[in-house]
C-alpha cells in the first residue's frame, strides 16, 4: 500500500503542477494505471475517506485507463460498502467512465 500511496502523491503534485486534466496528466496516469493495474484502487478508494467533494476526481484519468472490466467490478462492489465515502467515491469513478471527455483521453492514451 505504501508504493501506492506514494504513486497517488507524485501524480496529485504532477496534476497541480501542471496543465491540470492535459497530456502530461494522462500520459502519468496512464503509466501509473500500466504499472499497478486496478489493485491500485484500494489505495485510491482508502485516500477517498479524506475527500472533501469532488476532489478524488483527479484520479479518474488513472482510473478510466485501468482494464475497465476488472475495474467496474471492483467499483461495484465498493458501491456496497458499508462506509458511504467508499460508495459516493465508487459511483461517482463509475459515472466518470461515461462521460464524453472520458471516453476520448481513454481512446487518446490507451494506446
Amino acid at each position: 500500500m505504501h508504493h501506492f500511496t506514494r504513486q497517488l502523491d507524485q501524480l496529485e503534485k504532477t496534476f497541480y503542477a501542471s496543465d491540470q486534466f492535459g497530456d502530461h496528466f494522462w500520459r502519468e496516469s496512464k503509466r501509473i494505471a500500466d504499472q499497478n493495474g486496478p489493485d491500485i484502487i484500494a489505495a485510491v478508494m482508502l485516500r477517498g475517506r479524506t475527500w472533501q467533494g469532488e476532489e478524488g476526481l483527479i484520479f479518474s484519468p488513472l482510473i478510466d485507463l485501468l482494464p475497465r472490466r476488472r475495474t467496474l467490478a471492483i467499483l461495484r462492489a465498493y458501491e456496497r460498502s458499508e462506509r458511504e465515502s467508499d460508495r459516493v467515491n465508487a459511483r461517482e469513478f463509475i459515472i466518470e467512465f461515461e462521460a464524453e471527455d472520458t471516453k476520448e483521453g481513454v481512446r487518446r492514451y490507451s494506446k
